[in-house]
């Protein structure tokens, strides 16, 4: 049996983030678990929720923005942090 964080080592760091993932895969976990949406110009970012209001400082449907757009919004926690491309993580 494999055992997956969920969205990265989110209990101690900001869910879908990259510093999730890395610290994720230091410990005891056998990988990880993303989520997966499109942006309005089509780039495959991770994040879990279709709106952007819980895990940023922005408000909307995800899809409705533009990767550059998104840009401007701090994604979670004590980190400023950008939105993370998929190909980043892969």
């Amino acid at each position: 049996m494999y055992t997956l964080a969920h969205r990265g080592l989110s209990r101690r760091f900001p869910e879908n983030s990259l510093v999730a993932f890395k610290e994720a895969l230091k410990s005891e976990f056998d990988g990880v678990e993303t989520d997966v949406q499109m942006t309005k110009d089509g780039q495959l970012v991770l994040l879990h929720d279709a709106k952007i209001n819980r895990t940023s400082t922005g408000k909307g449907k995800l899809a409705n923005y533009t990767y550059e757009e998104l840009l401007q919004y701090n994604f979670k926690g004590r980190w400023k942090r950008l939105l993370p491309l998929l190909k980043a993580c892969i």
